[in-house]
């Protein structure tokens, strides 16, 4: 069984991975509809890329001294979601998933997700040429 650390970082990676296929799915309906090829997908990521920075810069941010410590929680820390249950049923996760103490937050996650998300399409774009 590979270490907490590396299990973390493999369930970083799984989350983001999973967010970007996702959203490549949902992108993909509408442009292979409407006959558009992969362009919509690529223009669809990037701006959910750029949602998801920020969405996840709002999650990440410190709470200020003065305040009595709550932030606005949309959900809490120690529950799973739809992706999170997917990404405990990947290998090695499955056999052993991580507890939610032991999991980065959902604000690394969401950030390391629309990092991806971005990348995925500047690559669409200067890799594979999907441009118009």
């Amino acid at each position: 069984m590979p270490a907490r650390r590396t299990r973390r970082l493999l369930d970083l990676a799984y989350y983001a991975a999973a967010v970007t296929a996702l959203l490549t799915a949902v992108f993909a309906v509408p442009s292979f509809a409407l006959f558009d090829g992969w362009l919509t997908v690529k223009y669809g990521l990037f701006v959910a890329g750029f949602l998801l920075f920020g969405y996840s810069l709002f999650r990440l941010r410190p709470v200020a001294p003065y305040s009595d410590g709550e932030k606005l929680q949309v959900a809490a820390e120690d529950e799973d979601g739809f992706l999170q249950r997917t990404v405990n049923r990947l290998p090695p996760l499955r056999d052993d998933p991580l507890p939610p103490d032991g999991r980065y937050g959902d604000g690394v996650k969401l950030f390391a997700a629309s990092l991806l998300v971005l990348v995925t399409s500047f690559l669409m774009e200067v890799a594979f040429g999907v441009a118009k």
